[in-house]
């Protein structure tokens, strides 16, 4: 074999949210001196060398030799560790590889049997870079100024990690972006110095103001979302409505506030703001800013966008007291608390450039004012979030997924999360809405945990996980994760760890009923579509344990063709 190269060095894998071009794989670039039949892809500590599990194979038999080829997506940061089993020397489920430096081994097996190999350095990172802009979160500029300079800096630990291994990155591999939410456009790129440092000038908007999301994204395309930065650019002459809030994030359970304001302002009767904001990230109470509190009435409607969703319509109307003068100048006007919910969610409480103000004069005319707002509270979760596909033999659609549009929480399915001192964590199994389960409220931790995943009449899946990131001084923070997991297989109705004839007596027992725990597809009635489970993985052992029982052809005489037999089956 030639040597070998992957494209791209360093990917990362998808957690709270993508975006179009994330790297999520690398891609193999390779040639070979002989014909080789086929390829094992191993994956390798980068330092030590060690080998660590098995990522997966392809067939070499149409290569032609000192040809370039490219094979896609050869390694995405999954991987089945190696269990030192003879017998069974990886783990049936993959496993997320933690964050690092790796080699990937191409192993070639030639016609003979004679194998050759090549291997080449890759970096998994999936912690966003460290994003500072420097200046106020409102700038204010003279009509008839063309532009705003804005500067700041990124930094990220992993690639200077990279640089250490020699591998060809800088800081100024990382990529700084500012998007406006308000008048739409793609995203402009910010030249980054080789330091991190970098200056943008912002082009101003003769007719409206700008809400500019700052964001970066490093060499492994890790995205800053709640790290990221938002800043209004309006002109200084014009009155402008805008939601403060007090910092970017919040914890869980902490009640953080936002300020509704009203700038630049004079003969003020009435302010109308409305927004939307999501009430599963956060709950919401308003009050008059103290600074008024004795001049305003607040009133306040919140309604939710259709029946049962998270998404609700704010309106907050500011309305002056009788015999009250007018306000005028810079005003706070309200006071926006935001109760942070306990569960793990990415979204923030209300989305940039969301804000809309009309204000309403001493004569009663009425006019809609520029408006901004950042992002406003996203969580700083204290816990982790596991998710996983409820992913069962009988319940698989065409391609292979868990069938869509079916009420999974109807199925008996159970799922948990055993630490180590034996805690047990209750996931939820959600309706038809979607095809996922959750594990909520991971405790921050380096502990291994047994994930338990429990269809009736079927393998129960075992599978042992770590969850959390770890910051700059290794830290465990909290990580979104979705557990990619094989199906369970058919069949084991007794729950036993292997599908024998005590399975099929099983069913014979509960023939003609709706015995849920034989009724493998869960069609109302245990008969000839499920014993035809039974049958096909007859003998097997459950993959997701070690040392499963010796599966049994015969007890007390009865055998799988006698119990046919018996059922009328041919």
């Amino acid at each position: 074999m030639n040597p070998v190269s992957f494209s791209p060095q360093a990917f990362t894998h998808v957690f709270d949210g993508t975006f179009p071009g994330q790297l999520v794989y690398t891609n193999a670039t390779m040639s070979i001196k002989s014909h080789m039949r086929s390829f094992d892809v191993v994956l390798e500590d980068g330092k030590t060398g060690k080998e660590l599990g098995f990522v997966g194979s392809f067939d070499g038999l149409a290569m032609d030799e000192n040809t370039e080829y490219s094979v896609t997506d050869i390694f995405d940061g999954t991987y089945n560790k190696a269990t030192g089993d003879d017998e069974r020397p990886f783990e049936y489920d993959p496993t997320l590889a933690k964050p690092g430096y790796y080699k990937v081994k191409i192993i070639g097996t030639n016609d003979a049997g004679k194998t050759f190999s090549q291997e080449a350095p890759v970096y998994f990172d999936n912690a966003a870079p460290n994003l500072t802009v420097n200046g106020p979160e409102v700038v204010e500029y003279k009509n008839g100024q063309s532009s705003v300079t804005i500067t700041g800096s990124v930094y990220d630990k992993d690639t200077e990690e990279m640089q250490k291994l020699g591998m060809n990155v800088s800081q100024a591999s990382s990529k700084v972006y500012y998007q406006d939410y308000i008048n739409g456009g793609r995203p402009v790129a910010v030249p980054v110095n080789a330091d991190g440092t970098f200056t943008a000038t912002v082009p101003t908007n003769a007719t409206n103001p700008r809400e500019l999301n700052f964001y970066a994204v490093d060499a492994a395309t890790n995205r800053t979302y709640k790290e990221g930065n938002d800043i209004f650019v309006t002109r200084d002459d014009l009155t402008y409505g805008y939601m403060k809030p007090e910092k970017r994030t919040a914890k869980m359970g902490e009640t953080a506030n936002a300020t509704l304001m009203l700038n630049k302002t004079s003969d003020v009767k009435q302010v109308v703001y409305k927004f939307d904001h999501y009430t599963n990230v956060s709950t919401m109470n308003v009050t008059a800013d103290p600074s008024v509190a004795d001049k305003v009435n607040v009133t306040v409607t919140d309604t939710p966008d259709s029946p049962g969703a998270t998404l609700n319509h704010a309106t907050v109307t500011i309305t002056t007291k009788d015999g009250v003068t007018p306000l005028s100048g810079d005003l706070k006007l309200a006071d926006v608390a935001f109760k942070m919910t306990d569960i793990y969610d990415a979204n923030a409480s209300v989305y940039l450039a969301n804000l809309n103000t009309t204000v309403t004069n001493s004569n009663n005319v009425t006019n809609a004012v520029v408006s901004g707002n950042p992002n406003i509270y996203f969580k700083d979760s204290n816990t982790s979030l596991l998710r996983g596909g409820n992913g069962a033999e009988a319940f698989l659609a065409p391609d292979g997924g868990p069938i869509g549009g079916l009420d999974y929480s109807a199925l008996g399915i159970k799922v948990t999360a055993t630490s180590s001192n034996g805690t047990v964590y209750n996931g939820i199994i959600s309706g038809s809405v979607t095809t996922t389960y959750r594990i909520p409220n991971l405790p921050l931790t380096d502990d291994t945990f047994e994930l338990k995943l429990d269809v009736p009449g079927h393998f129960t899946v075992h599978k042992n996980f770590t969850i959390g990131f770890h910051d700059e001084n290794g830290n465990v923070t909290p990580q979104n994760v979705f557990l990619a997991l094989n199906p369970a297989y058919a069949g084991d109705v007794n729950k036993d760890d292997v599908i024998d004839i005590n399975d099929v007596l099983y069913l014979q027992t509960y023939w003609g009923t709706n015995k849920r725990a034989a009724d493998i597809n869960n069609d109302g009635v245990v008969d000839e579509k499920d014993l035809a489970y039974v049958e096909k993985n007859y003998l097997m052992q459950n993959p997701t344990i070690n040392y499963a029982p010796t599966p049994k052809k015969k007890y007390k005489g009865e055998t799988l063709e006698t119990v046919k037999s018996e059922l009328g089956i041919k």
